[in-house]
């Protein structure tokens, strides 16, 4: 990967996929999902955003989807950063993208609710 590029996010969403979990083999952990969300600005527009947790909040994660605590439906408040990989397709030499959001905390349903579960 040539480039990166890093902005902060907080975004509030639905879940539209299952957490996909795997580990390496030097014991880090990663969880990937689906979140969308929706802006007002002129009228609705609906954003879909491929979520990803790595270490503690992909354990956290983990444990959550096991005991069907994080199913698709589910309302998060994510805070995080946008990472955006940039490369060249060695085969063709054009530049291809990747974006997803990389989350350093996440909490259930809206954020001005009293009682949040927090997970790091």
């Amino acid at each position: 990967m040539e480039g990166q590029t890093k902005k902060r996010v907080t975004l509030t969403g639905v879940v539209t996929s299952e957490p996909e979990i795997r580990a390496t083999l030097k014991g880090k952990h990663t969880a990937t999902f689906n979140l969308t969300s929706n802006t007002r600005r002129g009228g609705t527009r609906e954003h879909s955003h491929m979520i990803v947790a790595y270490n503690d909040a992909a354990i956290e994660i983990r444990n959550l989807a096991r005991q069907r605590s994080l199913p698709k439906g589910a309302i998060l408040t994510i805070d995080g950063y946008v990472e955006v990989k940039e490369w060249v397709q060695k085969s063709s030499g054009e530049k291809k993208y990747l974006s997803h959001i990389v989350i350093d905390r996440f909490i259930f349903g809206e954020p001005a609710q009293a009682t949040l579960q927090l997970a790091a």
